[in-house]
């Protein structure tokens, strides 16, 4: 009975992302009732990932008959501004049921500042995170998401381009600027890049310079305080982006006309060497030629960076912490880490289980286990990383210089600290 409820929960929430209402919709079903049940809201109605959450619930509830979970995808319309985050916001000042949420980085960033998160420090999933997961679920000393696995955020390359042209894959940015002259003597498009994406190389080539030293705390204290100014940081990596663009191996103005999430289409389309993207965003059965991920390249080596996957947290409004805990720390379970990382191929966040990654991903355990990598959000700075970025990166594109960038970079910082 319980999984045909589902189905028919799955089934509305299909029809709801099919509408073209910008009133959030509550998705209900029936239960049972000796059950209690809890609401797990995401931003995502793909089928595969409806699959894998159907799966897991199903799995969770028969160990678990006292706790019904709900699952309620909320797909942001064309017509509406509402994201995620604002729905949330709403249920939360009107009390309505909002118990568990997968959520990105900003989000969860905000909300902890809210004091709307519980704390899963006691959960026992805590113990089996890795340690760079860990530390990406950490918000001053507290842990307030638990990750379902690991994405590194990396480049792309065409290795059919490349053993045309003569080359191998870059291992540091003299590497890098070496391959993309060749390509572009030879008639080539070195980069293909979208909006928002090429921040990536102002992470690695700026940011790290926090991280890959022995003074990372005191800096991140310097920089909370206001003593030290985030362009000190970043000034290298928005130079290193200006550099591709100036030498013409980046086209700015094109870059600007896609979103990340149309890389898979130009990247086949344009047929460029290098693309800037996440480990589960490009996939064999999606691209025409041979490619392989590698990190970002950097002056002292290739650098990823890496983030949670599918961040689910608890709010402090829910009526059933307690079991809404049992359920995100079911996200560690050997063998729903096992079903996580073969449906959405991507890097393992907990010790208690070994991967095999495809070929094309062989690189990035070269990267990670040298520890060349660093997160994609520090909680611990007060001024959020990411979304600052995103305009800052395209500002660039579009012909701001990078003094105006790292000027607007350290305003952000100094209204954040203040």
């Amino acid at each position: 009975m319980r999984g045909k409820n589902l189905l028919k929960l799955m089934a509305c929430s299909l029809l709801i992302a099919g509408c073209q209402s910008s009133k959030p919709e509550i998705v209900q079903k029936k239960q049972n009732n000796d059950a209690i049940s809890i609401n797990f809201l995401t931003g995502s109605l793909q089928k595969d990932v409806i699959d894998y959450f159907e799966e897991i619930m199903k799995s969770f509830h028969e160990e678990n008959p006292t706790i019904d979970v709900a699952y309620e995808g909320y797909q942001q319309l064309e017509n509406t501004n509402k994201t995620l985050a604002d729905l949330i916001g709403e249920r939360l000042k009107n009390n309505e049921a909002t118990d568990v949420a997968c959520m990105d980085v900003k989000n969860i960033f905000d909300f902890v500042n809210q004091d709307k998160l519980v704390d899963l420090s006691d959960v026992p999933f805590t113990d089996k995170l890795i340690d760079i997961a860990k530390k990406d679920s950490t918000v001053n000393g507290k842990i307030y998401s638990v990750p379902a696995a690991l994405v590194a955020y990396c480049m792309t390359v065409n290795m059919d381009m490349l053993k045309t042209c003569g080359l191998t894959k870059p291992t540091n940015w003299s590497e890098f600027l070496h391959c993309c002259e060749v390509l572009k003597k030879k008639g080539y498009q070195p980069i293909v890049g979208t909006q928002k994406f090429m921040k990536l190389i102002i992470y690695a080539g700026g940011l790290s310079q926090i991280y890959f030293n022995d003074r990372s705390e005191e800096y991140i204290k310097k920089l909370n305080s206001g003593e030290m100014k985030i362009s000190e940081f970043a000034r290298p990596g928005f130079e290193m982006l200006k550099t591709l663009i100036d030498k013409g191996y980046l086209d700015a103005k094109e870059a600007l006309k896609y979103k990340p999430k149309d890389i898979v289409k130009i990247y086949n389309q344009k047929k460029s060497c290098f693309a800037f993207t996440y480990s589960s965003m490009i996939s064999p059965d999606r691209i025409d030629f041979s490619f392989e991920f590698t990190g970002i390249p950097m002056k002292k080596g290739n650098v990823l960076l890496i983030a949670s996957d599918r961040r689910m947290s608890v709010f402090t409004k829910s009526q059933h912490v307690e079991e809404c805990k049992k359920f995100v720390d079911y996200f560690s379970n050997k063998d729903v880490q096992k079903k996580t990382l073969e449906t959405f191929g991507k890097l393992p966040a907990y010790n208690n289980i070994n991967v095999t990654l495809d070929k094309e991903m062989s690189d990035l355990q070269d990267v990670i286990s040298k520890g060349n990598t660093m997160l994609l959000q520090d909680y611990n700075l007060k001024f959020e990383q990411w979304a600052n970025l995103d305009d800052l990166c395209d500002g660039l594109l579009a012909g701001k210089t990078v003094q105006q960038q790292l000027d607007a970079f350290d305003a952000i910082q100094a209204e954040a600290i203040k």
